[in-house]
């Protein structure tokens, strides 16, 4: 946006120049037609006991005493007195996650660039694809699924003849006509009557639109004018206030949150090199099982340099032209029972996906350009599966405002979230509308969208059976290196709250620390509503049933209130001693609990190794080394930066010598 005077290249945030303008509701049945001058003179006259503030977010949503909300509203008011400017705040803050998060579209048009279609014929899907040209790659074509918003900015410079008493019906969105018959019927509520409309326009040019298509009339003023005698000076010179023009061409209104801009220089679309492709084959692992095509990754890894430099062509052929074998598409899913599960029960089992392993080398390839790219925008609060961080950061970072939380004498809320198969639930169109904002290169969206459709998988068991095959229609593959990426970028734009977020992948929390129980309870239900409206819109599931609430406070009696938070009417089980990645939370942060359980596993798996220490029989002193250290140690080792600061495990470390106990010897 510029401020004042438009200067080219001198543009100013948004945020840093609004003034909060008081919205009030009008009269519907009758159009204003005094001249703008006496408007002016009305501001500071107006009885703030008649008017019926609206805040910008809400002018959708329903009044004091109304059952719906408005579909079509009309804004009039003087020219620089803000209109454009609310328009653009509205569109800003459901950008950035902070308002309106049912509303999965935003269209901004201004009049000014719909005279210039005068005499063309377009559908309304066309014009949306004219507009917006991120929607029409996404392959939307039809919008009575989702919750749109038209912004129709400046009527009063309107020059097409919005005959609403002659223009036919029109109802069918794929249809062409003139945009003057979209536009009735879309005001009308003919065509596509789920969407909301926002008119804005100068007084005296109110009346083009009839009054029985309008459901609500809005003015806006400078708030609290009368307090304000800066205010009302401003609102004898509107043009002072709010002159202002867009710095940038239209976008598709989508939400993107603030991110670093990426500075690297990566050529997204060229060849793949041989560096490239000696890279992810360097990166296979050996010994692992092949996928549909029964390709095993030490074929690839010691095939001739001639083969490999053919399978480079090979690869950067189905790049260029986006095309991918039939075989790569499938998948082989083989069924794990997991440890302490009964067979007979479906969900007691861990599906691993076999993927082919010449896929496995061109998701390497294609990462190791995306990522470079990607990962500088995505919020820093995100640290799953990305270079440099780990879960016990996280959980470092988690305990460790907790632990600031009880210097300061505060109270801590949490909640843990759970998303009910996150990564198998992706929705597509979602996921190429984010991509096509992260990513520069349009035909690398369009090569990794590739990768994603008609996937489809077949299910192995134990004993050799084979299912039929089956269609994948959602999700982001299991078993792929592209996967933790992709749902990355499909979650990176999670609105603002005021708690404090915390994730790695699906795994995701939120800490809020206030001085009494009842603002944590507050806060928190206030931001797992704005996270569930989130969820829904992207189509991702949050299960209510293990979605958990904590509460922490240094003194143990204070610790034991039971938050009440719920969602969607639902209230949350209230744990008090939670697991996050991993870590069990207790109320005071003792970890009396969590060294009880590691305790056990690591006594368990000492004694497992113990058996393979046989006198005659037993393994060398090696592997018993080795095996020692995979499953001894990394148990008993895990996030000890974070528990090992707790004066309770300093007490009980002093008489548990783990690494002693961790430690089998071979019976001589």
């Amino acid at each position: 946006m510029f401020e004042g005077i438009a200067k080219a290249g001198q543009p100013t945030r948004l945020n840093d120049f609004y003034i909060e303008l008081l919205i009030t509701e009008g009269d519907s049945g009758e159009v204003n037609k005094e001249h703008e001058v006496r408007l002016i003179e009305k501001a500071s006259r107006k009885n703030a006991k008649e008017e019926t503030p609206i805040k910008c977010e809400d002018i959708f949503k329903p009044l004091p005493g109304q059952d719906q909300p408005s579909r079509t509203i009309m804004m009039t008011g003087v020219a620089g007195i803000g209109k454009t400017v609310l328009t653009n705040k509205f569109t800003l803050d459901w950008a950035e996650g902070k308002a309106n998060h049912d509303i999965h579209f935003i269209f901004p048009f201004t009049f000014r660039e719909l005279n210039l279609l005068k005499g063309k014929e377009f559908s309304l899907v066309e014009l949306l694809h004219h507009f917006f040209i991120e929607i029409k790659e996404a392959g939307i074509c039809t919008f009575d699924q989702f919750q749109v918003v038209f912004i129709l900015d400046g009527l009063d410079e309107c020059r097409l003849p919005l005959d609403f008493q002659n223009n036919l019906i029109w109802t069918d969105v794929t249809e062409s006509t003139s945009v003057d018959m979209l536009l009735t019927n879309l005001i009308r509520g003919d065509l596509l009557p789920s969407a909301r409309i926002w008119i804005t326009t100068r007084p005296a040019a109110a009346n083009q639109i009839p009054a029985e298509c309008v459901d609500m009339v809005t003015e806006p003023w400078p708030m609290d004018i009368k307090k304000a005698p800066e205010l009302q000076l401003i609102a004898g010179a509107p043009n002072l206030l709010c002159e202002s023009s867009n710095s940038q061409g239209k976008g598709t209104g989508g939400r993107n949150k603030p991110g670093r801009a990426s500075s690297v220089d990566v050529d997204m679309s060229g060849q793949f090199t041989t560096a490239e492709r000696r890279a992810a084959i360097g990166n296979l692992r050996q010994g692992k099982s092949p996928g549909h095509d029964n390709i095993h990754p030490e074929f690839v890894t010691h095939q001739s340099e001639t083969t490999s430099a053919w399978l480079c062509s090979f690869f950067s052929s189905c790049f260029q032209r986006s095309k991918l074998p039939k075989t790569w598409r499938r998948a082989a899913v083989i069924a794990l029972l997991k440890p302490g599960k009964t067979a007979e029960d479906p969900k007691a089992y861990r599906p691993i996906s076999l993927l082919c392993v010449p896929f496995k080398i061109l998701e390497r390839m294609i990462l190791s350009r995306i990522e470079p790219v990607v990962d500088p925008q995505l919020p820093r609060e995100q640290a799953g599966f990305r270079r440099g961080r780990s879960t016990v950061d996280q959980v470092t970072l988690l305990t460790q405002d907790i632990e600031d939380s009880f210097q300061a004498k505060e109270k801590v809320g949490v909640v843990l979230l759970d998303l009910t198969a996150a990564y198998d639930t992706v929705w597509h169109r979602g996921l190429h509308l984010k991509l096509l904002r992260t990513i520069p290169d349009r035909h690398m969206v369009k090569f990794i969208m590739e990768m994603l459709s008609n996937r489809s998988f077949i299910l192995r068991t134990s004993d050799g059976q084979r299912s039929r095959l089956r269609r994948l229609r959602n999700g982001v593959p299991q078993g792929s290196v592209l996967s933790p990426l992709l749902f990355n970028i499909y979650i990176h734009d999670l609105p603002e709250t005021t708690s404090r977020q915390y994730g790695y992948a699906d795994d995701l929390a939120i800490m809020l620390r206030r001085t009494t129980w009842s603002a944590v309870e507050q806060g928190l239900n206030q931001d797992m509503g704005i996270l569930a409206a989130y969820l829904r819109k992207w189509r991702l599931q949050l299960s209510t049933g293990k979605t958990v609430s904590a509460a922490y406070h240094l003194c143990n009696r204070e610790a034991k209130r039971e938050l009440s938070v719920s969602v969607d009417n639902k209230r949350l089980e209230h744990q008090l001693a939670p697991k996050y990645l991993g870590v069990r939370l207790d109320r005071t942060l003792s970890y009396k609990r969590h060294l009880e359980e590691v305790r056990a596993k690591v006594t368990a798996r000492v004694s497992l190794i113990r058996r393979l220490a046989g006198t005659t029989w037993g393994a060398s002193a090696r592997t018993l080394r080795i095996s020692t250290q995979a499953l001894v140690f990394s148990a008993a080792e895990y996030c000890a930066p974070v528990w090992s600061r707790s004066p309770h495990v300093k007490k009980r470390l002093e008489g548990d010598d783990v690494t002693k106990l961790a430690t089998p010897r071979r019976r001589e």
